[in-house]
């Protein structure tokens, strides 16, 4: 048995032969591309789903604050006018008062 390396390959041309290698690894690259491919399709419809619903939600939250908000301007604004109302009251009352003391002196 001869154990010389050196020695030539009945076809020198397999000896070089790296296609298969390269080919099974790019196989294997463009296989985990396709499987984390397909990952980060899953996830981020996933996410879309959930950024969709959250945004519902939100945008249902804020018609109801603005509502809640008119509500509750229209109710400040009716306190607004009671004030007034007995401000302006309270002013002819103390009119009024003023003219009946002025008409009978009050006695102590």
């Amino acid at each position: 048995m001869n154990s010389d390396s050196t020695k030539d390959l009945p076809n020198e041309g397999d000896k070089y032969d790296t296609q298969p290698g390269i080919t099974a690894v790019l196989e294997r690259i463009n296989a985990l591309d396709e499987k984390w491919e397909a990952r980060f399709s899953a996830l981020d419809e996933k996410w879309e789903k959930r950024f969709a619903a959250f945004e519902a939600k939100q945008e249902a939250r804020h018609v109801e604050v603005l509502g809640q908000l008119r509500k509750l301007n229209q109710q400040f604004e009716l306190v607004a006018i009671d004030i007034t109302k007995a401000r302006a009251e309270l002013r002819d009352h103390r009119r009024r008062i003023e003219q009946l003391e002025e008409q009978q002196p009050v006695i102590k």
